[in-house]
């Protein structure tokens, strides 16, 4: 994940997609209620101090995504959970072109309207705080065959580890499982969380 500055750096860096991007940026904040932040290296949109609205660009497509937006009525049916074993709340839009975004303009703020006023409410999902930590069998016989991989992630505090854990068990392929479980060992030993670098930037 790059680190970028500004929202318009993270625009002007999405060279593919930065039209649809502007565009995006214009419609949500035409709702005048929300703040632009860059977080997590990306735009995020918030009221109050809460994260309401992210937008992102890969190579297939760009988008918003809803924090809460599984209370959003959906009634044009296109928000998808992009992660079904780990997100509980969020919710994606995707586009693939800028006419897409054009023409669904006005319905992009209705929906971005629906999300304030959800968290006006307090609709969220509640966080399950006391769940019981499950360690991938992959990462399990890791910290079984290394003593010290073993003493380091036990330092960390239990939503660190659930992070180590979550982004190991939600990929679907046992080589992927593989590769990331390579790459966060070195962080585990040297004690630095899966998104600490990213918290530490904002």
């Amino acid at each position: 994940m790059e680190k970028v500055n500004s929202v318009a750096e993270y625009i002007q860096s999405k060279t593919q997609w930065t039209s649809t991007l502007v565009l995006l940026r214009d419609i949500i904040m035409s709702s005048n209620v929300l703040d632009e932040e860059v977080k997590w290296g990306a735009p995020i949109y918030t009221y109050k101090g809460q994260n309401i609205i992210g937008m992102i660009a890969f190579k297939a497509y760009a988008g918003i995504w809803f924090h809460q937006g599984v209370f959003l009525k959906d009634d044009l049916k296109v928000l998808i959970n992009a992660n079904e074993e780990n997100t509980k709340g969020l919710r994606q839009w995707r586009f693939t072109n800028f006419d897409e975004v054009e023409k669904k303009a006005e319905h992009i703020l209705r929906y971005v309207l629906e999300a304030v006023e959800n968290e006006k409410e307090g609709l969220k999902i509640k966080i399950e705080r006391n769940k019981p930590l499950v360690i991938p069998e992959i990462l399990s016989a890791a910290l079984t065959k290394d003593s010290n991989l073993s003493r380091a992630f036990e330092q960390f505090s239990l939503s660190k580890k659930r992070e180590f854990t979550n982004h190991i068990a939600s990929a679907k392929r046992e080589e992927t499982k593989k590769s990331r479980l390579n790459k966060i060992i070195p962080n585990i030993i040297a004690g630095i969380g899966l998104h600490d670098k990213y918290r530490n930037n904002k």
